[in-house]
């Protein structure tokens, strides 16, 4: 089924922007607060509806198939860029989340933006910037 995502009738794809979520034990709330938050991010900086990948309840032991999607669906150009609390997100070690998040930017045009709580729009990396 990605392979309908942001596609335009033409065919051609209409990259849009993803917010990632991972929560270990499983959060009942589907980390709604969270969801919420980053969708205001994206409604701030003006960037269309994001697609919303979850890893609700797993641990990496696990297998993320939310975060293997997510670098599927960057690599293919369909996401643009990723919103998410920070790259905590990807792994609990700091060397696997910079791993993910080098992998990201790697893969076609995809950023990664991360807002902890309410951060303004000078946060958002586009693809290939590095922080200042």
């Amino acid at each position: 089924m990605d392979s309908m995502i942001g596609r335009r009738v033409d065919g051609a794809v209409q990259p849009r922007p993803a917010i990632y979520l991972r929560c270990y034990p499983y959060d009942p709330m589907g980390m709604d607060c969270h969801v919420r938050a980053l969708q205001e991010v994206a409604a701030g900086i003006g960037v269309s509806e994001p697609l919303l990948i979850l890893d609700n309840g797993l641990r990496i032991a696990d297998g993320l198939p939310g975060r293997e999607r997510l670098l599927r669906l960057a690599e293919a150009g369909v996401i643009d860029a990723v919103l998410v609390p920070g790259p905590f997100v990807f792994s609990l070690d700091a060397a696997e989340a910079a791993s993910v998040v080098a992998e990201l930017e790697a893969r076609g045009d995809a950023g990664w933006w991360s807002s902890r709580h309410g951060v303004p729009a000078g946060a958002v990396r586009p693809a290939g910037a590095r922080p200042g």
